[in-house]
């Protein structure tokens, strides 16, 4: 039950509501679980069960700083991407979290990064469609903090 709400409260798709319980890094890094990563034995930029969404990209969707820190410090890869294209950099972006985008900008993710997911982000009443970069994304969400980042981090 504890997997599912922790799920739940990050804001993951249904599907990785089901897939990424009972994958021990997955659930770790969706609970920002940094103690249990950092004592983690297998290979961290493995994707589990969680249809294809590394540990690292999971993190930086739920916001958890530490947890994306532990995972850099045991050797993720910043730039690594989930099944749609995502890297953790954009995926953090796309939702909002600021400090997480810091953290992987420090260390070395891509900004000229594309995701192969269409996006659909309103503006008003208008809609944008298409593969994005970082910088697109957090652009078209008036995400000034983190457009002000990505413009130092270039």
């Amino acid at each position: 039950m504890k997997c599912f709400t922790a799920l739940i409260l990050a804001s993951l798709p249904v599907f990785a509501l089901i897939a990424s319980c009972g994958a021990p890094l997955g659930e770790a890094a969706i609970r920002g679980d940094a103690a249990f990563i950092k004592n983690y034995k297998g290979d961290v930029n493995v994707s589990e069960a969680s249809y294809g969404m590394p540990a690292l990209v999971l993190a930086a969707r739920a916001g958890h700083k530490e947890a994306v820190k532990a995972l850099l410090e045991a050797g993720a890869n910043v730039n690594s991407r989930d099944s749609e294209g995502n890297t953790a950099l954009i995926t953090a972006v796309f939702y909002g979290r600021t400090d997480v985008v810091e953290t992987l900008l420090a260390a070395g993710a891509d900004t000229n990064a594309i995701s192969t997911m269409i996006y659909d982000i309103k503006e008003g009443s208008q809609y944008y469609y298409g593969p994005m970069t970082a910088l697109d994304i957090a652009m078209k969400k008036n995400f000034t903090a983190i457009v002000k980042l990505l413009k130092q981090g270039k």
